[in-house]
């Protein structure tokens, strides 16, 4: 059985956080909306940058080639995101760690 501090009403962190009033939740609430899109219509140009060497050498390789690349980008993508996927778990997991073990 975890032991409770004195004052710890057992709700987390989120007992913690300030209450917004509602225009201040609006306003928050369409700036992440803002930054959500400004990085989704950013993101075109961010991926064109690639080395003209490999554009080049991909477009040459014909259809074959272009499927095989996408292939491994997909298989490149899986480990980087079941590391990512891992990490957050894991944090999610040990969220209350240090507040229980004091």
């Amino acid at each position: 059985m975890m032991k409770k501090r004195v004052g710890d009403t057992g709700e987390g962190l989120i007992a913690k956080w300030p209450v917004l009033a509602p225009k201040q939740a609006l306003k928050v609430t369409f700036l992440a909306l803002f930054c959500t899109l400004a990085v989704a219509v950013l993101a075109g140009r961010a991926a064109g940058q690639g080395c003209a060497m490999c554009y080049q050498n991909a477009a040459a390789s014909g259809a074959a080639g272009r499927e095989a690349l996408r292939h491994g980008i997909l298989v490149l993508l899986i480990p980087a995101v079941s590391f990512f996927l891992g990490v957050f778990a894991l944090i999610y997991r040990r969220r209350n760690a240090t507040r229980l073990r004091s």
